[in-house]
């Protein structure tokens, strides 16, 4: 048996995409960092081989929260790399993002199982692992962990104090708690995939399979037949084992949770509606191991809970953001019956402090994924991945701003140092809900903006398409001005009507969804086709944000749709009536959400509203939040660039600029890998040059890309000292403006 020792700053053990996020991110602050990974392959529960597709914020009621950072980043050379969705590119990409990054070592198949503690101050020292398959022993010294592992096993084996199971009402005074504690939680899933082989295929159920199901076994909430036929697979109910010790147990529920996707496998081949449909479909993938939702949850120095979440406390440690609903699932799932899941959606994302993404008792052992500091109820919603991968992010920082200032976490979190993590978070693009402040180092809000161009009010510029009126729907659209008198909205008209409509104020909070009713009425109209309806509003205006103007269901109406609305314009359909989900924040659903070519309805306010300066470019904002906050451009076939421009009162010195373009933020990817149409956001800028001067005639060029496909760009150049810095824009992917969030200038 060999044996290797080694030294690094930060260890992550744990290599799902919270793990590789806290990896990619310390790397990338200069710390040498390991990352260990009991697995063959990265991505955790998005990993080849559980393929569970990653959601978080976006995927619920809100528009412009995707998450942005480190796994946007993630995501975007994803789709541009492959757009097809294979899991084998996604594979590869995670691998080349860890084995590319300077000052980052991977070990995979690697599994931690003893720590070393100093039991004079309380902190790691080492951790021992075993390379599978190479008799290989390690020792991993480090001044700062993080346990990335979902089942809290580094935190466990260093004697930290866990939670496991559901808390009672009267342990965090949680209403959706149960009455009194309970030892389950959720279950584990095991994914499948079959293809059409183009002959035949037969199936008989094994043996050891016994179980036997027919259409009524799958109750009222789970559509086996309809799901099929979309993705061929999947199934993230396919779940059991939340009532088992879902660490050391997993064993007997992977068997059981296989013997429940054979069963439905067997079902759909041989006895459901769709059998003759599928004949000629075959089993190609059955995953290896169990995709977990639950385990250990390590105490912190704060857990995070339901009350907490739900009402987007503030918190002055905040590093990292959520959105998924409280998502919790009976223990049995499958097995359950007619017990179903709940998905109970929040009204405005939220924060995680800094305080509940350590350990209490271990004094350099961080926290990132489902392992981090909550009670149950609050694991419900920050379980996610893309969430995860927020966390993740934010301990990678949080180590680098440790080991630059010698502190512990516990220090971090509770001094004004944690203040400089939030820039530096910041400036990577990783968002905090509702927080948006001023740079320091951020020389870009004390000059002049001008622009080459500014769209002056949110418009559409033709008509894509017709929808009808069949249902309720809802015009998103941005107000500025202390007056409102007109939404005019391009219709066809089938038979003399009315249409009745009301108009909404958004949000207290900045989210989009509508919540004070201001003026309502009856609009008669005649039959026409391309008629312009002028739905009168003769508001005042008091706190300008968005804006809704609601058009009850009428057959005999069609609204006209138009291709690529600026940001801020959108349109909403009635979601689902179903009786699980009763909140208020369900109610509307996003016109092509989940499209690249999206629409909205053909609307045009009165009086204009301007919302799209430059100068947005240098406000703390970096995604809309209760208006747009950022630059649009007029109209543009880039035949002659369009720009926005800095211009100083004096020369300044830097050598950083960084750019973000609109990625679409509204844009939600699929929650399975079918792929995309395309491989580039079409709103995202491809071409584009950064350039300095003196006097505003001459120029040089610090800076270009031609194939720009991400959101952030960071550039580094040698130091300059200028008075001027102009972002010219030379294309786009597809969309017919330039739109630019923000342009941050750094020493």
């Amino acid at each position: 048996m060999k044996s290797e020792q080694h030294e690094f700053d930060f260890v992550v053990v744990g290599g799902g995409l919270a793990g590789v996020c806290a990896a990619l991110t310390s790397a990338r602050a200069g710390v040498d960092t390991a990352l260990v990974q009991d697995r063959p392959v990265l991505g955790g529960n998005a990993s080849k081989e559980i393929r569970v597709p990653p959601v978080g914020a976006t995927g619920c009621n809100y528009l412009y929260c995707r998450e942005t950072g480190i796994i946007e980043e993630i995501q975007l050379i994803n789709l541009h790399q492959n757009p097809a969705g294979s899991y084998e590119r996604w594979d590869l990409l995670l691998q080349s993002l860890v084995y590319e990054q300077e000052n980052l070592t991977c070990y995979l198949d690697t599994v931690i199982q003893s720590a070393q503690m100093d039991d004079t101050d309380g902190v790691i020292r080492c951790l021992t692992g075993y390379t599978l398959g190479s008799e290989l022993t390690h020792e991993f010294r480090g001044r700062y962990f993080a346990d990335c592992t979902g089942d809290g096993t580094v935190a466990a084996l260093a004697g930290a104090k866990w939670m496991m199971g559901k808390e009672a009402k009267s342990e965090f005074g949680e209403s959706m708690a149960p009455d009194s504690a309970q030892r389950g939680g959720m279950g584990m899933s095991i994914h499948f995939h079959a293809s059409d082989i183009g002959r035949a295929a037969a199936f008989r159920k094994p043996a050891w399979v016994d179980l036997d199901l027919e259409r009524a076994s799958f109750g009222p909430f789970r559509d086996a037949c309809g799901a099929f036929m979309r993705d061929h697979g999947g199934y993230w109910w396919l779940e059991w084992g939340g009532n088992l010790d879902t660490v050391h147990e997993t064993a007997v529920a992977k068997k059981q949770i296989l013997k429940i996707v054979y069963a439905v496998w067997d079902y759909l081949k041989n006895r459901s509606g769709i059998r003759d449909e599928i004949r000629t479909f075959e089993l190609d993938w059955v995953g290896s191991i169990p995709g977990k939702r639950e385990s250990r949850r390590i105490v912190g120095d704060h857990v995070l809970t339901q009350q907490e979440i739900e009402n987007a406390v503030g918190f002055r440690d905040a590093v990292a953001f959520g959105g998924w609903g409280f998502d919790d699932h009976p223990g049995d799932g499958f097995l359950a019956g007619n017990e179903a899941s709940y998905h109970v959606k929040h009204a405005s994302p939220y924060n995680v402090p800094l305080r509940s993404l350590y350990a209490r008792d271990v004094k350099n052992l961080f926290l990132a994924g489902r392992d981090i500091s909550t009670s149950h109820i609050g694991l419900s919603s920050t379980r996610v991945m893309l969430t995860c991968a927020q966390l993740g992010e934010a301990v990678g920082a949080a180590a680098a701003a440790c080991l630059q200032k010698s502190l512990t976490p516990q220090e971090l979190a509770s001094t004004p140092a944690v203040e400089d993590l939030q820039h530096a978070l910041r400036r990577a693009d990783h968002h905090l809900h509702d927080m948006a402040v001023a740079d320091p180092e951020d020389l870009a809000p004390a000059a002049l903006v001008s622009a080459s161009s500014t769209l002056p009010s949110p418009v559409l510029e033709e008509s894509l398409h017709t929808l009808q009126l069949e249902y309720d729907m809802l015009c998103q659209f941005p107000v500025v001005t202390d007056r409102l008198a007109e939404a005019h909205v391009l219709l066809d008209v089938a038979t003399p009507t009315e249409i009745r409509y009301v108009l909404h104020r958004g949000a207290s909070n900045g989210n989009t969804y509508p919540e004070t009713r201001l003026h309502e009425g009856m609009l008669p109209v005649e039959p026409g086709a391309k008629q312009w309806a002028e739905f009168t509003a003769p508001i005042t205006i008091d706190r300008p944000g968005w804006h809704y103007l609601e058009l009850k269901a009428n057959p005999d109406v069609a609204v006209h749709m138009g291709p690529a609305p600026p940001v801020g314009l959108a349109g909403f359909t009635v979601a689902s009536k179903d009786p699980i989900r009763p909140n208020p924040y369900s109610r509307w659903a996003q016109l092509g959400r989940n499209r690249f070519v999206r629409v909205a309805p053909f609307l045009r306010i009165a009086p204009e509203q301007p919302v799209y300066a430059s100068a947005n470019v240098t406000n703390p904002h970096a995604r809309p939040w209760r208006l747009p906050h950022l630059w649009i451009s007029e109209p543009s076939d880039f035949s002659r660039p369009e720009w926005v421009q800095l211009e100083w009162d004096s020369p300044r010195t830097f050598s950083r600029a960084i750019v973000l373009f609109d990625s679409s933020l509204d844009f939600t990817f699929y929650q399975s890998w079918q792929g995309y149409p395309d491989n580039v956001i079409p709103s995202l800028v491809t071409h584009y040059q950064l350039a300095v001067s003196d006097d505003g005639e001459r120029w040089e060029t610090v800076a270009h890309a031609e194939d720009n496909y991400l959101r952030r760009r960071l550039h580094s150049f040698a130091t300059v000292t200028a008075r001027y810095l102009r972002l010219s824009i030379r294309a786009t992917k597809a969309w017919p403006r330039a739109q630019v969030y923000a342009l941050r200038v750094l020493p």
